[in-house]
């Protein structure tokens, strides 16, 4: 019997409306991943071909994570519109996963926070209107280091966002919290005693 693996990050769920929109939206600074994962001449126009093919229905992703024993998912919107040009995956294409398989999908939102307020006002809507569980941001996407895109959302303006206690991401650096809600530490300098990453991640942020 599998090991029992109790979340892990999809940061890309195989699902149609998803590989087509990155199809027509793949950053061109993201183009280097089809060389590591392809093993091909990275292209818009490969890109454009594959990924509609790669799509797999939600109920067949979702059999697949329970062969796999994955029980929980977190997945994610990115949007580095300002910095790329492009939204790679809007957050109103994660919403109707996770309403759909509440206890299997965790949401984390994907703000253009280039754009200051009107991205924490974004952040408040998916996080209190959509039941999101955290934030998704990508440094290396917009040039800036992790703790410095954190400062970006928590002080336009704003108070509110220094007593809120959201997770959020930062490439894959994890540390977990004992109470509701785990943090993901983006600048490395909170680590839980036990790192992970990947499809075998066991004990990486849940939101519970």
């Amino acid at each position: 019997m599998a090991t029992p693996v109790i979340d892990m990050w999809a940061p890309v769920l195989p699902v149609p409306e998803i590989m087509f929109h990155i199809a027509e939206n793949f950053p061109d600074g993201m183009l280097g991943y089809l060389r590591v994962f392809w093993k091909q001449r990275p292209s818009q126009e490969a890109l454009r071909a594959g990924a509609p093919a790669m799509a797999r229905s939600l109920s067949d992703v979702v059999a697949a994570l329970d062969a796999a024993s994955i029980t929980r998912t977190l997945i994610t919107g990115f949007d580095e519109l300002s910095t790329a040009g492009k939204t790679f995956i809007p957050n109103a294409l994660v919403a109707p996963i996770a309403e759909r398989h509440p206890d299997r999908f965790i949401p984390f939102a994907g703000v253009d926070i280039m754009q200051g307020l009107p991205a924490l006002r974004e952040l408040e809507h998916w996080v209190r209107e959509r039941r999101f569980r955290g934030l998704s941001l990508r440094p290396f996407m917009i040039g800036l280091p992790a703790d410095d895109c954190w400062r970006r959302v928590s002080s336009p303006g704003s108070t509110r966002t220094s007593t809120w206690s959201w997770p959020r991401t930062g490439r894959s650096t994890w540390a977990s919290r004992g109470r509701a809600g785990s943090r993901c530490s983006a600048s490395g300098r909170r680590r839980s005693r036990r790192k992970c990453s990947g499809a075998r991640a066991r004990s990486c942020s849940s939101g519970r």
